[in-house]
């Protein structure tokens, strides 16, 4: 995980004349590719039924929701604004870019996505849909969360 990095950084202070020698010349990393788990139907549903006492999960739980729903990255999310809804031909549709690639993308709201943006009308600051902190504040509050639930199962 640490080494390509490090490599890089070696490879580097050799080329600048800081190292007489690389130790890294003839070595590899190998890829280690981790398969991803999915949440079934019915943990969703068990995520988004369950009452939260306090505000702040559930706000995060409703944009993890809304994340699943509408298939839009953690990033995307938050920069969406009230100018990225469009009403086209009598439904809602987010349209923007990803903030990564700068691709356009058009997303067609489902009824329990636009319930979550509306919910979230009252408390937005400026015209952000949803006003929440950091990347790493958001995968805190979802690491506690998750803790409340059983693990997933492998398949």
């Amino acid at each position: 995980m640490y080494t390509t990095p490090l490599k890089m950084i070696v490879t580097r202070a050799h080329c600048d004349g800081h190292l007489h020698r690389n130790p890294f010349a003839q070595y590899h990393a190998s890829i280690s590719v981790k398969e991803r788990q999915f949440l079934t139907e019915e943990e969703l549903q068990t995520l988004i039924n369950h009452p939260f006492s306090d505000p702040s999960f559930a706000k995060m739980r409703d944009i993890f929701v809304f994340g699943c729903l509408t298939g839009i990255s953690f990033i995307d999310i938050k920069n969406l604004t009230t100018d990225n809804l469009v009403n086209i031909n009598g439904g809602w549709w987010i349209v923007a870019k990803r903030k990564k690639t700068k691709v356009p993308f058009r997303v067609m709201l489902l009824d329990s996505a636009m319930k979550i943006i509306e919910r979230y009308e009252p408390f937005r600051k400026g015209n952000r849909l949803f006003d929440f902190l950091s990347n790493q504040h958001a995968n805190r509050k979802l690491k506690q969360i998750a803790k409340g639930f059983p693990p997933l199962e492998s398949p």
